[in-house]
């Protein structure tokens, strides 16, 4: 994400609620860093969203919290909260909780070239 105006902004915040409200957590991953971009996250409401996954929480350092420095942090988080069944919202543990909040980690690593 290298720009985000005010209208993205509101369209982004209305889907990050829509997937939270599915029990379907939402990461950030490379975000350019410019401070009118996190300014933007930050005002529109879209920060305090993604701080219910913060990397800390999983034993993940981040530069600049909640947004994810490499797309394979994020990954790892997800693994740790599907293996210990923490799903967003979700108080219970999650048990049998299946569709879209499953998710497959690979072990293909991206390097930026191809």
């Amino acid at each position: 994400m290298t720009s985000l105006d005010s209208s993205a902004a509101q369209i982004l915040e209305e889907i990050i609620e829509n997937y939270q409200k599915r029990a379907i957590n939402v990461f950030f991953c490379r975000v350019y860093f410019k401070r009118e971009i996190f300014q933007r996250l930050r005002d529109s409401g879209i920060e305090k969203l993604l701080r219910l996954c913060e990397g800390e929480q999983f034993g993940l350092r981040q530069r600049v919290p909640p947004y994810y420095d490499e797309i394979l942090d994020a990954l790892r988080v997800v693994d740790c909260i599907e293996s210990s069944c923490v799903l967003h919202g979700d108080d219970e543990g999650g048990a049998g909780v299946e569709g879209d909040n499953r998710s497959y980690f690979s072990d293909f690593v991206y390097d930026g070239l191809s």
